[in-house]
């Protein structure tokens, strides 16, 4: 499981200004939000509500909130060596919320592609079908007017 949390910085000293009072005055910021010990917490608390949630739910998954680096030193006191590899991985590297929003351009312009593709192939598909059936069609037509001319040889009709 994965989250992400976005807090405002700025204080709330009163009411909510005007859009153009926001950039004309400066905000006091709240602090609390920049010390690494209380969005430590935060995360804790976060992953310990989880995982109530998840044994309310019958779930025996468990979320840790820790680094990588900690549960793998955590698994390796323990002695527990396959979990110590298992948390020996590289994390995934940060890329910024810049990189993600080109990500995700990239993945709808991907999935527009795709769209268009799979729309384009129902298409052809259906030219394909069409021309089958066509050609079918224009083949029983021959064999049933041969048929039908070769009838008419045999009555007799041609000699009139």
């Amino acid at each position: 499981m994965h989250l992400h949390c976005t807090f405002k910085r700025k204080k709330k000293d009163g009411p909510e200004p005007s859009f153009e009072e926001k950039w004309k005055r400066e905000s006091s910021k709240n602090r609390k939000w920049c010390n690494h010990q209380y969005v430590t917490e935060l995360r804790s608390d976060f992953a310990q509500i989880q995982n109530e949630v998840l044994t309310r739910n019958g779930y025996s998954i468990r979320v840790n909130h820790r680094t990588l680096k900690a549960q793998k030193e955590d698994a390796e006191q323990n002695g527990d060596s396959s979990l110590a590899r298992l948390f020996s991985r590289v994390p995934e590297k940060y890329i910024g919320v810049i990189s993600c929003r080109g990500l995700r351009e990239r993945h709808f312009d991907l999935v527009m592609k795709l769209d268009s593709l799979t729309k384009e192939a129902d298409e052809l598909e259906i030219k394909d079908d069409i021309q089958f059936v066509s050609s079918r069609l224009k083949a029983l037509i021959d064999s049933q007017s041969v048929k039908t001319t070769s009838a008419v040889e045999q009555k007799g009709f041609n000699d009139r």
